[in-house]
């Protein structure tokens, strides 16, 4: 139930962002409704009170991870320059490098768990990512629009694989608890991408 008071948003919303770095940090299996109360400091009625279960609050968690994405928290701040494009590689590494590589990609990680066994939390997962591949082909086409970018690469294709590659390289390094394979990962996804610039930039 959506709160209807300043207290309840703030009630509801300390629930959601405590189940969320649980989950993300130690896996959503792993993460108990009693953890999630434990954490926010709140009774199971209160619990119940805003959600209807344990799958109401994933999918709240799903949503509170995908709107604190760049595409979502700054949907008109796209790639315009080459410039851009080496600034939002080295900010994917800070990010992380900030949290140690633990967790990886929170909307990663919980893809991995809950994608093959509960079909609605996979939809929203989906419409996250894809929201973040095609936040990244409009900076594409902005390129290709202004000269600096092959007219023959398709944008979206090209955003998807940008996307695998640090998903992956997320995988890598949080499992390696080093932020070397990330960054040779980025690296070489950067160069791919500069192969597609012309003789305008």
């Amino acid at each position: 139930m959506d709160p209807t008071t300043t207290k309840g948003r703030r009630t509801r919303d300390r629930i959601v962002e405590a189940a969320a770095h649980l989950m993300h940090l130690q896996g959503v299996r792993a993460t108990s409704v009693d953890h999630v109360l434990e954490a926010a400091g709140v009774g199971k009625g209160q619990f119940y009170h805003y959600f209807d279960s344990r799958a109401d609050l994933e999918a709240a968690v799903v949503e509170r991870f995908a709107s604190a994405q760049p595409e979502s928290a700054a949907p008109d701040d796209i790639l315009r320059t080459w410039d851009d494009v080496d600034r939002w590689f080295d900010v994917v590494y800070a990010l992380y490098a900030e949290t140690g590589f633990r967790g990886g990609c929170p909307l990663g990680t919980m893809a991995s768990e809950v994608a093959d066994r509960d079909a609605a939390l996979r939809e929203r997962l989906e419409a996250a990512f894809r929201r973040k591949c095609e936040h990244l082909a409009r900076g594409f086409d902005v390129m290709q629009s202004t000269g600096i970018m092959d007219p023959g690469v398709d944008a979206l294709d090209l955003a998807h694989f940008v996307v695998a590659v640090v998903q992956g390289g997320l995988v890598l390094a949080r499992v390696a608890e080093d932020g070397a394979p990330l960054r040779t990962a980025l690296a070489h996804a950067r160069a791919h991408v500069r192969g597609f610039a012309t003789d305008a930039v």
